[in-house]
């Protein structure tokens, strides 16, 4: 049985991390139709981020990593990352890191665990949600916010908003509540129905659109396992 091309895949993350998912989805499914729509785009606070004093820094995203690209004096600094993805990056800007390998809890969890003596600087976006600073301030641990980026909302292309016109199910992916909740609100005009593949259960809540036709959670917070849970949808959107 072939892969039907019939079932698209669309996918609104930021267009690298977008574009790098396409290629994982094509070593699975290599006749499937990827429309690529950026939700929400990344645009860096030109601010100098406040590392003086700073025993390590705590990274929840990629882009707070790269936020760290320009910073001078980092090298050797521990960095603790929400995942691989985010500490290969890191360790590309010569940081020291330590990944959680999950979502917010689990990054929560190694750094208490870790419990590091020094000042801790959360890197972050203006959308942020987990209350990392919060809840390792509560652990008693000396922790501060800074955020470097925001994550600006972005209106679907004109090849999104032909496969959310047509009476077809649309398979996509959704990697964090802020994209659930933009999308849902642009699907709740849309003739296609919605099949979704989430990250997590908390992007499951996040989701405001009509309710979807089918929904899989990965097991873990992690890109492969939500590949799997993808793969999954459209095998059974084969006819």
């Amino acid at each position: 049985m072939g892969d039907n091309p019939g079932r698209p895949i669309l996918l609104t993350r930021p267009r690298a991390q977008s574009e790098r998912f396409a290629e994982q989805v094509l070593t699975r499914l290599p006749n499937a139709q990827i429309v690529v729509s950026p939700i929400l785009t990344i645009v860096p606070c030109q601010t100098p981020i406040p590392l003086k004093g700073v025993g390590a820094v705590i990274l929840s995203s990629e882009n707070g990593a790269r936020a760290l690209a320009e910073e001078s004096g980092i090298s050797g600094l521990a960095a603790y990352c929400v995942g691989e993805r985010t500490a290969r990056v890191a360790a590309s800007l010569g940081l020291e890191p330590h990944s959680a390998d999950g979502d917010a809890d689990s990054l929560v969890a190694l750094i208490r665990k870790a419990a590091p003596s020094g000042h801790l600087l959360h890197v972050r976006g203006a959308e942020s949600r987990g209350a990392i600073a919060e809840r390792l301030g509560a652990a008693g641990l000396t922790v501060s916010e800074f955020v470097a980026y925001e994550q600006k909302p972005m209106p679907l292309n004109d090849a999104a908003k032909a496969l959310l016109a047509a009476p077809k199910p649309v398979i996509t992916p959704l990697f964090s509540p802020r994209s659930s909740a933009l999308l849902g609100a642009v699907w709740r005009d849309a003739a296609a129905p919605a099949w979704l593949a989430c990250l997590s259960s908390a992007i499951r809540e996040a989701w405001s659109g009509p309710t979807p036709d089918r929904v899989r959670v990965a097991k873990a917070p992690r890109a492969s396992d939500l590949l799997v849970e993808l793969v999954a949808l459209y095998r059974e959107s084969l006819p």
